[in-house]
């Protein structure tokens, strides 16, 4: 009986945890085991939403990645990474991800109308790899896209609060 109780507020405790970095549909899924646990360098193939957004630098470099961290949460993206002012958010990565297309959409263009200027968008879909890189001493659940650092490329040639669309295929 203890060990269902400890069980019940170890389970609410890390569902809670996992929902400040994926929905909460995902944490439950997870801890439901509706989830399968990748093996490191095992890939499948997905189609994908992505997104690059590359902030100016400016006094108002960490409000405005706040600012982009809140409404890619809000709009269910999954966090790659973040480096210098460039951010990377991905739609679909996880199973059961609904609306993807539609969710990739309304972020871009409402992380556009907050932010003007002090952002570059590089956004599009495409069939990606995800699955968990490195080895068993440090390990990452990544995305891989063809046509990568052509979008990079894009990204950077943009001007200041510029969009662009981009197909990785």
């Amino acid at each position: 009986m203890i060990q269902t109780i400890k069980n019940y507020f170890w389970r609410r405790k890390t569902r809670s945890i996992l929902s400040k970095y994926v929905s909460q549909k995902a944490a439950k899924d997870l801890l439901d085991g509706k989830i399968k646990t990748p093996q490191i360098g095992q890939f499948d193939k997905k189609n994908l939403g992505v997104v690059l957004a590359l902030v100016k630098f400016s006094s108002e470099i960490g409000k405005n990645m706040e600012t982009i961290s809140n409404l890619a949460f809000e709009y269910n993206a999954s966090y790659e990474t973040m480096t210098n002012g460039l951010m990377i958010f991905c739609f679909g990565r996880f199973p059961n991800e609904q609306n993807i297309e539609e969710h990739r959409q309304a972020f871009v263009k409402t992380l556009g109308a907050s932010l003007g200027e002090a952002v570059k968008i590089v956004h599009g879909n495409g069939t990606g790899l995800v699955g968990l890189a490195g080895n068993k001493s440090l390990a990452i659940y990544t995305f891989i896209m063809p046509k990568f650092a052509d979008a990079i490329s894009t990204l950077v040639s943009l001007k200041d609060g510029e969009i662009k669309e981009f197909t990785f295929s």
